[in-house]
């Protein structure tokens, strides 16, 4: 048997282990702290309107701020989904409970090759990128008032793949955006 015939039942595994896992992750995963003035990095969250029809498909954008007076390092291939950079999350505000994902998000990038990987946030500099998602993806399936928000976290853990690069966040940094408020018709 080879190392590869090996591998794929460990992924497979652990595909089913991570999907079966979302519902409760933000509740095992306890508080996130809310991007703020002062801290390296400020996430926001932009929608693309405020209001919407059950099925449509929503735009979003996720903004990075450099907040810090000297330059910072984020990886430049951003990803979305648990093993990537940017998670989008969506709370029904009638029962104040995260949704369940009708689709699972993840991308698994691989490390940085070398320091070209990362991208220099100057001070005052904003990174932009989007985001095209149906509602029911995100577990928007009925009419209603909803709360989105994005966590950014580092899937650069490894100092090695760092190639000296000093880059932001830690690896045990997530940065919770203030919520986006909408609202969803019939």
């Amino acid at each position: 048997m080879t190392i590869f015939q090996l591998q794929i039942p460990v992924v497979i595994f652990s595909i089913l282990v991570t999907f079966f896992a979302v519902p409760s992750l933000a509740q095992q995963a306890g508080p996130v702290p809310r991007a703020r003035t002062g801290t390296a990095v400020e996430v926001q969250l932009v929608a693309d309107k405020a209001s919407y029809k059950v099925g449509d498909p929503i735009d979003l954008r996720v903004l990075l701020t450099n907040t810090s007076a000297k330059s910072i390092y984020v990886f430049k291939r951003f990803e979305w989904g648990l093993s990537g950079q940017v998670e989008i999350w969506a709370k029904d505000m009638s029962t104040g409970k995260d949704l369940r994902w009708n689709f699972f998000f993840d991308s698994i990038p691989p490390p940085p090759a070398s320091k070209k990987d990362f991208l220099e946030l100057k001070p005052s500099s904003v990174y932009r990128t989007p985001f095209r998602v149906g509602l029911s993806d995100i577990g928007i399936v009925r009419p209603g008032n909803y709360e989105l928000r994005a966590i950014y976290h580092s899937n650069v853990a490894d100092p090695m793949f760092r190639h000296g690069v000093p880059s932001w966040p830690g690896e045990k940094s997530r940065l919770q955006s203030l919520p986006v408020k909408i609202s969803v018709t019939s």
